[in-house]
């Protein structure tokens, strides 16, 4: 027998359902100190994306604001599988399996781009918010590789 689609609160109270979120939220935090930066003009505020950046000095933030958007993207999507207990309902794919390699390809990512912010907020002196979301990046990377841990240990189910 098939299993229903049903809210389920109880998912957030999980490990993870707790590393899910924090991957959201701070993932949505750093997209908003790495991917804008704001000008001041004569009392007025002129907010810029960083993909016009694309090609200028600061050409490694284009990387690193896509893998923020679109890991926080797919991120918030795993969320509502998971809360809707969609990934019961759909039970004809294997979603531990597909989750680990996400969380593998998303701990590669948030490593190489991490290491990039890293290095180009420190040894150019830019930006101390790029150094701050830097921080905040190493945390989603460890939530990324805690999040394969526990998938390929098998305590998350």
């Amino acid at each position: 027998m098939a299993e229903a689609v049903q809210l389920r609160v109880d998912f957030l109270r999980t490990p993870h359902g707790i590393i899910k979120l924090i991957q959201i939220v701070l993932g949505f935090i750093d997209c908003m100190l790495i991917g804008w930066y704001c000008v001041s003009i004569l009392g007025n505020t002129y907010c810029y994306s960083v993909s016009s950046l694309y090609g200028d000095t600061y050409g490694w933030q284009g990387l690193v604001i896509t893998v923020l958007a679109i890991t926080l993207i797919i991120n918030f999507m795993q969320l509502l599988l998971h809360f809707l207990n969609l990934n019961n309902v759909w039970s004809n794919v294997n979603w531990c399996k597909v989750e680990m390699i996400y969380a593998l390809v998303g701990f590669i990512l948030f490593m190489i781009c991490m290491v990039l912010e890293t290095y180009y907020s420190i040894h150019y002196n830019v930006y101390v918010r790029w150094l701050i979301g830097a921080i905040f990046g190493w945390i989603i990377c460890a939530s990324y590789a805690a999040e394969a841990y526990l998938f390929q240990s098998g305590r998350i189910q």
